[in-house]
């Protein structure tokens, strides 16, 4: 039996729901073996969502990576080439196999996967026995204390709500008019609305916002990001990592779902609700890159305005008429 590893690197560049989910990994690690050093290997904009976590001896980026000494043990959460070799450097290793090889030869050529694959567990239960931990808890962040004065100083006054109209990828995006419709009923029961997104999706955020909404690209640090989300009453969005960010610091969450399959990728949380429109066809692809067969996306336009103000009906975040 080899000997407890001392340090320990989990390698996640991208992206941030993803790099989100590695919190409970993180944990568990360190509390399976107290006396490791446990790193994340991440983006320098992920950075500060783990600055204050108490369980990291640190947080280096892949550049970084390479210029200290390898721990021993690595352990590789994205499994692609760059990864690989990073992880390579460590005594032991460790890497994540994100599906099958007949599924991946079906995402090669294009063709569907199978539906076994969509009716799997939770990408937490994936990766707890992935990297031989027990179940996983959801994922909590610890923010800095001046994350939490910035959102203090910055967010409206009165109780927010949030709103995520952006995504990856456009097969995941609900219509913004319907997120607009939304923010008018969040409006309406008394609640400042808050529009984030990413710096490339101004556009939609200023659309879904209207007159009376405020936007919050995310240029700001993530931690500061994180902590205004902390403060709201609801975050509702689309299948991104704005939710994930919503269900790491507790608030609760409304997500949209369409060809993405919720039972692997939903925000884990029982303060949230999963809104989706059930078709034959859904779900199709598991992080939304694959064009609708249909070519309407008719899975995701089929989640009405009234469906999302039934879950927050449900949150109690509005009043059943």
């Amino acid at each position: 039996m080899s000997a407890p590893p001392t340090s320990i690197w989990v390698i996640r560049e991208s992206a941030l729901g993803d790099v989100i989910l590695c919190e409970p990994v993180l944990r568990a690690l360190a509390d399976r073996d107290p006396g490791a050093r446990v790193t994340l290997v991440t983006r320098p904009q992920y950075h500060p969502l783990f600055a204050a976590h108490p369980r990291l001896a640190g947080v280096l980026t892949p550049a970084e990576a390479w210029r200290v000494a390898p721990p021993d043990l690595a352990i590789d959460l994205q499994n692609r080439p760059r990864t690989r070799a990073l992880a390579a450097r460590a005594g032991r290793r460790s890497h994540w196999r994100k599906r099958r090889g007949l599924d991946l030869v079906r995402t090669l050529g294009g063709r569907p996967l199978h539906r076994s694959y969509f009716g799997g567990p939770h990408q937490l239960d994936r990766l707890a026995e992935a990297v031989g931990l027990p179940p996983l808890g959801p994922p909590a962040l610890t923010l800095s204390a001046e994350a939490h004065a910035w959102a203090r100083g910055w967010r409206p006054a009165g109780p927010i709500a949030v709103i995520a109209p952006g995504a990856g990828h456009a097969t995941k995006r609900w219509p913004a008019e319907r997120f607009a419709a939304v923010g008018r009923l969040l409006a309406a029961a008394g609640l400042a609305v808050v529009v984030v997104g990413g710096p490339g999706e101004g556009p939609l955020l200023e659309r879904v916002a209207g007159p009376t909404g405020r936007v919050l690209p995310i240029t700001e640090p993530l931690d500061r990001v994180a902590a205004l989300v902390a403060t709201a009453a609801v975050a509702v969005g689309n299948d991104s990592g704005v939710l994930h960010l919503a269900a790491s610091v507790a608030t609760p969450f409304v997500a949209l779902f369409g060809p993405t399959p919720p039972g692997r990728w939903a925000p884990r949380g029982s303060q949230g609700r999963v809104v989706a429109h059930e078709l034959p066809c859904a779900p199709c692809s598991d992080h939304g890159r694959r064009p609708c067969r249909l070519g309407s996306t008719a899975c995701l336009v089929g989640v009405s305005v009234e469906a999302v103000q039934h879950a927050l009906e449900g949150l109690q975040i509005l009043r059943s008429p």
